[in-house]
Parts: C-alpha cells; sequence; structure tokens
C-alpha cells in the first residue's frame, strides 16, 4: 500500500512559502531572548592563509545576514581578529577560556550576548583533542560558539548562511516552523550506544553512551529537554537513563495536567538500532506510573535501509513524503525526492535520496493507523534542521540531533578527564542537561 503525504510547507511568522525560497523574504518565526549580541573574530595561527585573510570580510557578511533575515542587532568588537597560537594546545585553551571570561564580563554590562566565532582548520573529531573539542569544552552551553573551517570557502554564500542559521538558532531564535503539527503531544529520540576507544590501533577504553531529547508542540516546537549521559559500567547507565527519562516526563505531565488534559500522546523515536525488551520496558515503567493516561509508539527510525524507490512519473526519482506499507508495523517512508509545486516538477539536488525504514515496536495505540501517524509525525520533524539551509536532509532531527549530541558529549567527557588536573572547571559531567541547541 502507497500513501502520499501533502507537502509540508514551512511558515515564517510573516507569510509562508517553500524554504528556502522565501527565507529573506519573510522574518524568522520566533526571535531569540537576546536581541543584541557581540561577535568577537578569533583566528587560530594553524588556519589556512586564505581564511586567515577572509576573517574579518566573513564576520561582515555574517553579520549583514544577521541584520537583514533575523532582525539582530549585532557589533563585532575588534577591528581586527584576536590571533590565537593553536601549536600548543594547552595555550590555545588557555587563551580561549580567558577570551570567554573577558567576553562575559564586557557584554554583561551592555545586556547583550558574547558570540565566539573561531577560525581554524578542520579537524579529527570524535575522541581526539582539537582546537574544535576546545572550544565546544570551554563554551557548552553558556555562551554562545561557532567555529569555522576553509570549508566555508567552497560555497561561501551558502556558508555565510548557514554559519548565520545556527548563530540564530543557538541564540534561541526559531527560524520557521512547519505548517502542519506532529499528532503526538509529545515526541523523545532517543540514542543510546556502546563505543571503544582506541590510540595505536588498540582498545583502551569503552564507554556506554546516551542521549534523549524531548520536544513538545503548542503553537510551534519547544525543546524542553537535551539530556546526555555517559558511563563506564552497563548496569549504572541503563538506571540513570530511566531516573533521568522519568524526571523529564513527569514535569511536563504536571504541565499537560495544568492545562486540563487528562492524557496525552507520546512517540518515542529510537536511533537507528531496534531496542532490546528492557530498553522498552523502562519506557513503558516510566509512562504506567504517570499522573496521566499515556498513548505510547515506540519505534526505529533508520536511514541506513536498503531499498530504493522509483517512480517512472518523476523520470525515476521517488516521489517525496511518500510511504509505502511493508505491514501495519513496517514502512519506507522517502523523505527526499521529487516534488510537484504549481504543476512544476522539482527534483532532489543531489542523485537519487536513499529512504527512512520506519518500524513500530511497541505501541498502545489502534495498530491500523499507528505508522500512517508516525511517518506523518517524521516528516515533520525533518522540516526542523536548523543547523542547515540545505534541502537534502532526510532523517528527523528527534534521531539525528540526538545521536549527534550523544557522541559530542561522550568525546567532550573522555577529552575533559584528560585535562581535568589543570582545568578543573572544564570537567564534563557525566549527566548533561540543557534545553538550548548548543550542540549543531
Amino acid at each position: 500500500m502507497i500513501i502520499q503525504f501533502p507537502e509540508i510547507i514551512l511558515t515564517f511568522r510573516e507569510g509562508k512559502g517553500y524554504y528556502p525560497i522565501y527565507v529573506k523574504k519573510f522574518k524568522p518565526y520566533i526571535p531569540p531572548p537576546y536581541r543584541a549580541v557581540a561577535l568577537y573574530p578569533i583566528v587560530l595561527e594553524n588556519a589556512f592563509d586564505e581564511l586567515r585573510n577572509k576573517a574579518m570580510e566573513i564576520c561582515n557578511d555574517i553579520v549583514r545576514v544577521l541584520r537583514v533575515t533575523y532582525d539582530l542587532h549585532v557589533i563585532i568588537k575588534k577591528d581586527e581578529p584576536i590571533i590565537v597560537d593553536d601549536r600548543n594546545l594547552h595555550n590555545t585553551i588557555e587563551k580561549l577560556i580567558d577570551i570567554k571570561n573577558t567576553c562575559l564580563k564586557e557584554e554583561k554590562q551592555w545586556n547583550r550576548l558574547p558570540i565566539m566565532l573561531v577560525f581554524g582548520r578542520r579537524t579529527p573529531r570524535w575522541y581526539k583533542m582539537s582546537p574544535y573539542y576546545a572550544l565546544k569544552m570551554i563554551c557548552r552551553d553558556s555562551i554562545v560558539s561557532q567555529y569555522v573551517t576553509e570549508t566555508v570557502l567552497d560555497n561561501y554564500k551558502m556558508s555565510i548562511e548557514n554559519i548565520a542559521l545556527a548563530i540564530f538558532t543557538k541564540l534561541g531564535g526559531i527560524p520557521w516552523v512547519p505548517s502542519t503539527q506532529p499528532r503526538s503531544d509529545i515526541v523523545i529520540g532517543v540514542a543510546t550506544t556502546m563505543v571503544r576507544i582506541y590510540e595505536k590501533g588498540l582498545p583502551i577504553d569503552a564507554r556506554y553512551i546516551g542521549a534523549f531529547s524531548i520536544y513538545r508542540y503548542t503553537t510551534y516546537p519547544v525543546f524542553k529537554d537535551f539530556m546526555s549521559i555517559v558511563f563506564e559500567d552497563k548496569e549504572e547507565f541503563r538506571e540513570r537513563f530511566g531516573e533521568l527519562l522519568y524526571e523529564s516526563l513527569t514535569s511536563l505531565a504536571q504541565e499537560i495536567i495544568r492545562e486540563g488534559k487528562e492524557k496525552f500522546t507520546v512517540t518515542i523515536h529510537y536511533s537507528g538500532k531496534r531496542p532490546s525488551k528492557s530498553e522498552v520496558e523502562t519506557v513503558k515503567g516510566v509512562l504506567d506510573v504517570l499522573p496521566i493516561q499515556a498513548y505510547y509508539t515506540v519505534v526505529t527510525v533508520g536511514d541506513d535501509t536498503i531499498y530504493r524507490v522509483f517512480s517512472p512519473a518523476y523520470d525515476y526519482y521517488p516521489p517525496k513524503s511518500c510511504l509505502i506499507k511493508l505491514s501495519n508495523r513496517e514502512g519506507i517512508l522517502t523523505t527526499g525526492g521529487a516534488i510537484i509545486i504549481n504543476d512544476k516538477t522539482y527534483y532532489h539536488p543531489v542523485g537519487m535520496p536513499r529512504c527512512l525504514k520506519v518500524d513500530v515496536v511497541d505501541t498502545n495505540i489502534n495498530e491500523e493507523r499507528v505508522l500512517h501517524e508516525v511517518a506523518k509525525d517524521i516528516l515533520v520533524l525533518t522540516r526542523l534542521h536548523w543547523h542547515t539551509m540545505s534541502t537534502r536532509i532526510r532523517e528527523p532531527i528527534s534521531t539525528r540531533y540526538t545521536r549527534r549530541l550523544a557522541f559530542l558529549v561522550a568525546s567532550l567527557q573522555y577529552l575533559s578527564a584528560k585535562i581535568v588536573e589543570k582545568w578543573k572547571e572544564l570537567q564534563v559531567p557525566k549527566v548533561m542537561k540543557s534545553s538550548r541547541l548548543w550542540f549543531i
């Protein structure tokens, strides 16, 4: 059975349009709490010459987009960038800490929020110390930071738009919302895995990492919690994960009760892997003891499916927003593909897009409709990737954001433990909680 969903329109505060065509024509949906911000340009000495030479031009272009598109008052604090010697990582960390403390103190008196914009080389990721990780470790969710590499020069105009969009979102702004609201009152994204850390080809450590993100919709998406946990012990990890999920859901249940509701619907999206029976029982155990009736669905969302979809009607591209039901609990969802707007066909910009595999693991809702409703929710959440202007994203933020948060915090926690003797304030705790999109 094939179900074609209507295309989801992205709505701005003034008018409607298909993103990104109208992004400059309409204002963002919700501005951030801080409307005045100060940009601190910082250049690492090891950055490529062309990037160093264009650093201030890039800053000026970012400021222009933030002013024109996002209606923010932005000032650049320096006529020239602050140069940081990054040949010695410890010296780099000390310098970045000094800059952070100075700009926080200076901007507080003006009621402005500082932004640390660091220009440096693209560096290895996941469990390898670099200026990028040093910056994220120092700033975390206390101050907006943006790391800019030489890739900005490859597609300059789009990169400037992406950086401005990321900064606006990290400040707490909402650039757009989908015209369709999810069926679920609450959507929870869950990512858990075990990783081994290697040095010189040999495993030296293992960590159980996980994260969950909770989204609630009113008239626009509200990000209630971003929680990440890292433990060496598997049982401790499971127990703490269940406790934190219970605390967050209990708080939300009380909020819903105060609104006069007697029940709510919650959907849990697992990233990639199918949750074990014990993981599902943990989630159900949390929902069972809440002081309000909870209708739930546990589903896996994977982007590594072997399936491909073709359609002769679209020159063998798949139609966008199409659900192919394999059964009442399994389906293939095309989040990228061809779409017809005003009788004109638009194609996916890069090759043949892959599909999402959606599996319903457990639910207490009518099975005949649940996959259909879950697929619609996933489509809505694929339109909320506020870290990029690209239309190529096929995965919902419930899984993509959550997985990124899990791996990022696990790396920060592991690396910070190596330098804790010198900078105890940089120690990343085993449990981190935030309501800001600081990690995108």
